[in-house]
């Protein structure tokens, strides 16, 4: 009960069809959509190929299945680590640049080079980055969408887009690029980049929103009851309201 009061933004937990027409009508909802899509595609490429990936850098069949084991370790302690710094500092954005980042250097070192050593290097670098992003993007999606309704369908509809990154990855890899797999790593790569330039975009965004709610605040003083009630059918909208960075 203590979570539930603390997690109360003030605004609306009916149901009512209208805040789905206001949740799908938020460009906000789209853009965290496709933020979600690149950093979840490169996971399930990296779940689907990383036993092919490591077979191809010349290492035999059983081996490449012990070696792949490895870079997940390392992906889930850095998810756990990613998790627990973001609710600590209570920010999301700034974690999800910093392992976008890290998942393109280990990309760019497979797509670099046919040496084995630097591709599996590169692996543990792309997994450690592109795991902690799942979490990271589902928290901050859902910390960003105001009101009970709104929240439920904007998670719904990031969810959703970020899953057809399954379809996708399927048939990036290849048989005909091996051992390389360039065009592989290369959609991997611009999808990673594609979060990142995304995710700076929002947190630019959100910043402003902030600085602008924040000074509007100030001016006004505080809000009253009748206040909190006439804002809260307004989701993301209401002044009170204010976004995660």
């Amino acid at each position: 009960m203590a979570r539930l009061h603390e997690d109360t933004d003030g605004l609306s937990t009916h149901f009512d069809k209208r805040f789905i027409l206001q949740s799908l009508l938020d460009w906000k909802v789209w853009i965290l959509s496709l933020i979600y899509i690149g950093a979840l595609m490169p996971v399930y490429c990296f779940s689907l190929f990383s036993p092919t990936l490591v077979a191809n850098l010349g290492y035999t069949a059983a081996t490449a299945q012990l070696l792949s084991v490895p870079p997940y370790v390392l992906a889930a302690i850095t998810t756990v680590v990613a998790g627990f710094l973001s609710d600590r500092s209570q920010k999301r954005a700034i974690y999800i640049l910093g392992f976008a980042v890290l998942g393109l250097v280990g990309f760019v070192m497979c797509i670099a080079t046919g040496n084995a050593g630097v591709g599996y290097a590169g692996l543990f670098l792309g997994a450690a980055g592109i795991y902690p992003l799942i979490p990271l993007i589902v928290s901050w999606s859902g910390n960003n969408f105001g009101g009970a309704t709104n929240r439920a369908v904007g998670m719904a509809v990031v969810i959703s887009i970020g899953n057809v990154g399954g379809i996708i990855s399927s048939f990036i890899y290849r048989r005909q690029d091996r051992p390389r797999y360039l065009v592989g790593h290369g959609v991997v790569i611009g999808f990673i980049s594609m979060t990142f330039i995304l995710t700076l975009v929002m947190l630019t965004y959100f910043k402003r929103q902030n600085a602008k709610r924040d000074a509007i605040d100030k001016a006004r003083g505080p809000y009253t009851p009748e206040e909190y009630a006439q804002y809260a059918d307004q989701a993301n909208q209401a002044p009170f309201f204010r976004y995660t960075l």
